[in-house]
């Protein structure tokens, strides 16, 4: 959808551009021009096709979803526990951990 309308594309037609989604690359920032302005159609109500029914035309494709990556952490890796977060009890026999008391538990120092 874009500006209140939607691609109602005809039947065959496959758009090598944007893959009948409307927009470049599955950029909403890109809208592919030529198909907006020859195929597009105000948007009036949704609708719902019987399970076997065939639509009469070849409608826009949603666009894929796509992850976003978390932000880089911030600040300097922790030298005491190398970013772990925890270190070995000094003078442990088993080797127990506790919590790095530099970075308490947060693996960097800011």
């Amino acid at each position: 959808m874009n500006k209140g309308r939607v691609l109602v594309y005809p039947p065959g037609h496959f758009c090598s551009k944007c893959g009948n989604t409307g927009y470049k690359q599955n950029d909403p920032s890109h809208p592919c021009r030529k198909d907006w302005e020859k195929y597009s159609k105000p948007f009036t109500a949704a609708f719902r096709l019987a399970p076997d029914q065939e639509p009469a035309a070849n409608f826009q494709k949603p666009l894929r979803a796509f992850a976003l990556s978390p932000p880089p952490p911030r600040g300097a890796l922790c030298r005491n526990c190398g970013g772990r977060g925890n270190v070995v009890e000094f003078m442990s026999f088993f080797g127990d951990e506790e919590t790095c008391p530099v970075c308490r538990g947060a693996g960097r120092v800011f």
